[in-house]
């Protein structure tokens, strides 16, 4: 009896001690991710399905701006979870832009899809490039993270060609085995536990994004002790990127070593003359090294104007030409690891100057134009306006010419109702007055103020001659005074110039 007293008298014990223990107690049980866990993460071709990358395999995807890429993923849920939520996440950095996504949506909420309810996250942007870049709301604006719940009773979740992004080329030098590190980023969860199977992974963006040149204006003439204005070249080829804030933007220029430069301004970033940091003298030529501060932007290639100065007393003979050749562009890419940036490479781009002297030095360029219509002899007859011709000129010296008068017949065959003839025009022209012939037999001056300037050209229309719309102009007559220095009606008119026909100098 004494030990069955004693016994009852221990489990009251407990009894009590269990008693005063539950009301304060909190029992905690750790959460169990067992067997969360991806079975593959892989890139392929959006349109093909072609598997470009085993990331999971260590493979590396070389990937190229303007294709649009899907990342795949498989992962299994455990059973012991397949009603509780689980979360797929994935972060895609500078360099990705999103295309797709799972349920066709961008908007956060519940989806349509065989592998998730809802999205939790959309991609908005990472916040680390810079200058503002990519905008808002932008297509590549689209890039960062992803959340995705689990579709409810799923103990296996395979994403086929949903989760689509492109390469964004801003971030690319010319390096084809440049790499991008932690681009891609994908994890699962629940929600207690963040960062399960977490995986990042790099990219190579494998385009060679070098920069080419583009000849604006391949020639011009200067007197001597005159200075280069017009010639000029651009880069072209490798489009916009984003630079690296506080490096030097450089290239190099050749030209005489018997001519003296001014100055090689950039005209569509810095706007502003670059700094020499080098000159080697290479036979006759002279070799400089011209850099500008990069003050960090997202922009494409430059323009170039080299201002080269001829002596009043150059023995250069009249007529002679000499080359100025742009090369070896370099500039900086954000970020870019390990700086291969994006160069000209092998390209340049070479204008040529011819010199002349004289008392009153003068140049000028003409190209006639006559288009040719398959019912020319109908065009009297037609009702709406079209180009049937055009003289064109430049004055290809920095100085005026000496005053020209203009005079032109048209339409001798009296095929067409020519309603309006141009001139050329330049801001500061003083015209004369204007005479004029008429189909109607009249004739008669006009004051220059009936001219409608616009560009390159002024306009004379037959009704501010006093005409009938359908009465034709068939001559001209005008004082158009000095042509300007520089003055080009050429240029603006390329696209109507006839093939195999090359202007003329005069």
């Amino acid at each position: 009896m004494r030990v069955a007293k004693s016994f009852v008298a221990g489990l009251l014990a407990a009894a009590a001690f269990v008693a005063v223990m539950l009301p304060g107690m909190h029992v905690a049980y750790a959460d169990d991710t067992t067997g969360l866990a991806f079975d593959s993460v892989t890139i392929e071709e959006a349109e093909s399905h072609t598997q470009v990358a085993d990331l999971m395999a260590g493979e590396v995807p070389a990937l190229k701006a303007g294709v649009t890429y899907a990342l795949d993923v498989s992962y299994k849920v455990p059973s012991g979870r397949q009603f509780s939520p689980t979360y797929l996440n994935v972060r895609l950095g500078d360099g990705i832009y999103v295309t797709g996504l799972p349920g066709a949506t961008f908007t956060e909420g519940d989806i349509s899809n065989t592998s998730f309810s809802k999205l939790l996250k959309t991609p908005t942007g990472t916040g680390t490039s810079p200058y503002g870049y990519p905008e808002a709301g932008s297509e590549k604006s689209r890039n960062g993270d992803l959340k995705y719940m689990t579709k409810n009773g799923l103990v296996r979740v395979d994403t086929k060609s949903e989760i689509r992004f492109r390469i964004d080329d801003a971030y690319e030098n010319q390096d084809a085995s440049q790499v991008i590190s932690d681009a891609i980023k994908v994890s699962l969860s629940t929600d207690e536990t963040s960062e399960v199977d977490a995986h990042s992974y790099a990219i190579n963006p494998a385009d060679e994004l070098k920069y080419g040149f583009w000849v604006d204006q391949a020639t011009e003439v200067i007197s001597k002790g005159g200075t280069t204005g017009t010639i000029e070249a651009s880069n072209s080829g490798s489009g916009a990127s984003l630079t690296e804030v506080g490096s030097k933007t450089t290239v190099q220029l050749i030209y005489p070593k018997d001519v003296e430069l001014v100055g090689l301004e950039e005209t569509a970033l810095y706007k502003t003359n670059g700094t020499v940091v080098s000159t080697v003298e290479d036979g006759d030529n002279k070799v400089v090294t011209i850099e500008w501060d990069e003050p960090g932007s997202y922009s494409g290639g430059l323009t170039f104007k080299p201002h080269l100065k001829v002596a009043s007393d150059s023995a250069r003979p009249n007529g002679s030409s000499f080359d100025v050749t742009l090369k070896n562009f370099k500039k900086t890419i954000w970020n870019d690891v390990p700086n291969a940036d994006r160069t000209s490479g092998t390209q340049s781009a070479t204008m040529k100057v011819t010199v002349i002297d004289g008392a009153v030095p003068e140049k000028i360029t003409t190209h006639a134009l006559v288009d040719y219509a398959p019912n020319w002899a109908l065009k009297k007859y037609d009702t709406y306006n079209t180009r049937l011709g055009a003289y064109l000129i430049k004055n290809e010296l920095a100085s005026p010419t000496l005053p020209k008068t203009l005079e032109m017949t048209i339409d001798e065959g009296n095929t067409a109702i020519v309603r309006g003839v141009t001139i050329p025009y330049k801001e500061g022209m003083a015209y004369g007055a204007i005479s004029w012939t008429a189909s109607d037999g009249t004739s008669g001056t006009a004051d220059p103020s009936i001219l409608k300037k616009s560009d390159v050209s002024a306009l004379i229309t037959n009704t501010a001659l006093g005409l009938d719309i359908n009465t034709s102009i068939t001559s001209i007559k005008v004082d158009l005074g000095p042509i300007p220095g520089g003055y080009d009606g050429i240029r603006p008119m390329q696209d109507i110039l006839t093939p195999g026909i090359p202007p003329t100098s005069m």
